[in-house]
């Protein structure tokens, strides 16, 4: 049995190592999923048909199962109480199993989880040193050659590697930079310390250099906030609450003083952000009209699917948030703000972790991850080394005879 569930673990590491290059996929499914599906089938037969789960991933569970049963609520109003049906089933069908999917990766991942404590260290940096070490390499060989096994390394110019559009890869490059710059500070030996500054610089430079100007924004304004963090925020110590008060007024006195001498550029720069790879305003069409939808129900939503009336049919919202509006209503929408203030609590610990989060928030805010499930695995990910860290410092702070 022993072997069998270490195989198990052995197996959902390359399924999910596998997720983020879709052009290996067949379909809407590829190797990395059928991998994932086996790995929970062995976690299952190994744990006697039980699912075991990780406390420490509460909040995952909480929101997944919570948003899927009011989305189903806002499926049921939208088919037998609107006005007019919103939405197709096809688009229904895709997003509904993408969301279950996702929640049995975090299930199964919490399966492997439950019984080791520094799962972190174990799963999570070793997946992102082989995540790092993938795509530094594949940027390399995209200098000279435009894909690889017939498999694309470029879209469109840019470099967005065995995926299908420069997005699926960005929004994982923009906060790989600042996961690598974290390993670097935790790891013990100088020359390894090396290799993941470097690496952290690299995909830095390829998610500026990716042709969205999300991915750029993420790398920008996480570094900004990751300084605010490591000089102005104080997480736990005396007079943190001071501390902490001051460095936002002054951050905020900052902000409001550059708005103001680059207004100009930074409304060049938002309109960007919005609408690339948009022609002629489509972007705004598609907020407006989204938002109109989603009034029909405001509490639910209307269930999954793309619910946006554009062009004669209905297409996503590109924008999480009117995402989780759309298809969840105002519920799903505070389920989304207690989930992310929830991150943001834990992840404060650590200003590079705190840069990570920074750097999706900027394709929370401009695009759409709710069914990307390579960034709900950064998200775990992330997650899980903030509380490792915290439970490592509470129990190495009791072992010197100084309980925080």
């Amino acid at each position: 049995m022993k072997s069998l569930s270490i195989s198990g673990e052995k197996i959902l590491f390359i399924g999910i190592f596998l997720t983020p290059f879709t052009s290996l996929r067949f379909g809407i499914v590829g190797l990395g999923e059928l991998l994932i599906l086996s790995a929970v089938l062995i976690g299952i037969l190994n744990a006697g048909m039980a699912i075991r789960l990780d406390k420490r991933m509460k909040i995952f569970y909480n929101f997944w199962i919570a948003f899927l049963a009011v989305s189903i609520i806002g499926l049921y109003f939208n088919n037998f109480f609107a006005v007019s049906v919103s939405g197709t089933f096809e688009s229904m069908v895709f997003d509904l199993f993408s969301y279950i999917f996702i929640l049995i990766t975090i299930f199964v991942i919490g399966h492997y989880a439950s019984n080791k404590p520094d799962f972190s260290q174990t799963f999570f940096r070793k997946l992102f040193i082989y995540w790092g070490f993938a795509y530094v390499n594949l940027f390399f060989i995209s200098l000279y050659f435009d894909s690889i096994l017939g498999l694309p390394l470029r879209y469109e110019g840019y470099f967005s590697p065995l995926v299908d559009n420069v997005h699926q890869a960005s929004m994982i490059t923009s906060s790989m930079s600042f996961i690598m710059f974290y390993l670097g500070l935790k790891s013990p030996e100088t020359f390894t310390k090396g290799l993941f500054f470097f690496a952290a610089g690299l995909f830095a430079v390829m998610a500026i250099t990716s042709g969205s100007t999300k991915a750029m924004l993420g790398v920008v304004v996480g570094a900004l906030v990751s300084i605010i963090h490591l000089f102005g925020y104080r997480p736990t110590g005396k007079g943190r609450l001071y501390i902490n008060m001051f460095t936002f007024f002054i951050t905020m006195a900052f902000t409001l003083v550059f708005i103001y001498l680059y207004s100009d550029e930074l409304i060049f720069l938002a309109i960007e952000f919005f609408t690339e790879n948009d022609g002629r305003g489509a972007r705004q069409t598609i907020y407006k009209e989204g938002f109109t939808n989603a009034m029909n129900s405001p509490v639910v939503g209307l269930g999954p699917g793309a619910h946006v009336p554009y062009k004669g049919g209905f297409w996503d919202a590109h924008n999480s948030t009117l995402t989780i509006f759309l298809q969840a209503g105002l519920i799903g929408v505070l389920l989304f703000v207690w989930f992310n203030i929830k991150m943001l609590s834990k992840l404060s610990i650590n200003f590079a972790l705190f840069g990570a989060i920074a750097a999706v928030g900027m394709y929370i805010i401009g695009g759409d991850i709710l069914r990307r499930l390579p960034m709900w695995i950064i998200l775990m990910g992330i997650y899980y080394f903030a509380i490792y860290q915290k439970f490592y410092t509470s129990n190495l702070s009791i072992k010197n005879g100084k309980p925080r």
